[in-house]
């Protein structure tokens, strides 16, 4: 991808804080996205022990979920882990290995929150809008709100509310393990996410797109 900007890795805790804040105000949660979404790229982050954070990118095919690009990128880890903060640890790495791409990806689909998020700019968000593109949050637990209730049939999603807004869905992909946490990125809506979510995803918890980013990502490490 043609990529012009460099992510913010230098800020105190407060000067993040304040632009995710920025940042939120700038979410788009309706769906503008292309007539014919024809790739979807995965997007994962692993850690190394000597300090260094590995950013995955596995971009699919949107019809057939067939990988037709993978890549890798290692940067030095420059933000602490301060959690509501990890965009800022994760970020640069992810920010990376877009930038080594060759395929311009329709859609990202991030491991990680998008709106549902204390300040509703979780990394899903905040890449996205750097890169003015569309985007959903898959979060393997709850980082705020709770579920109104439980799903129990396969493809059931359920809302994910903070006080009375609706910041996400619960989608039960797996009989035997929680449900996974789906939120507006970046130019979607949550019932559009919801369907890309479970049109991505096939015999496993995880999406294909996210599944792959995260085997990537492991991989790396070794």
């Amino acid at each position: 991808m043609k990529i012009d900007i460099t992510w913010p890795s230098n800020l105190s805790a407060k000067e993040a804080i304040e632009l995710q804040l920025q940042l939120a105000k700038k979410v788009i949660t309706k769906d503008e996205l292309p007539a014919k979404i024809k790739t979807i790229a995965g997007l994962d982050v692993s850690f190394t022990k000597d300090g260094y954070a590995i950013g995955a990118c596995a971009v699919l095919d949107f019809d057939t979920l067939e990988p037709v690009e993978r890549e890798t990128a290692k940067v030095k880890v420059r933000f602490p882990y301060i959690p509501g903060l990890l965009a800022f640890r994760e970020g640069e790495a992810l920010l990376t290995v877009l930038k080594k791409i060759q395929i311009q990806p329709d859609i990202l689909m991030v491991d990680g929150q998008g709106i549902a998020h204390q300040r509703r700019c979780g990394i899903a968000s905040h890449l996205a809008i750097l890169l003015d593109i569309a985007s959903i949050g898959v979060a393997k637990s709850i980082l705020i709100g709770r579920l109104k209730e439980e799903p129990v049939l396969i493809g059931q999603w359920v809302p994910l509310v903070d006080n009375d807004e609706i910041i996400g869905a619960g989608i039960l992909t797996d009989p035997k393990l929680k449900p996974i946490i789906a939120s507006i990125g970046h130019k979607i809506s949550l019932e559009t996410a919801v369907k890309i979510v479970l049109k991505t995803t096939k015999n496993s918890r995880l999406p294909e797109p996210i599944k792959l980013a995260h085997q990537l990502a492991t991989a790396a490490r070794f």
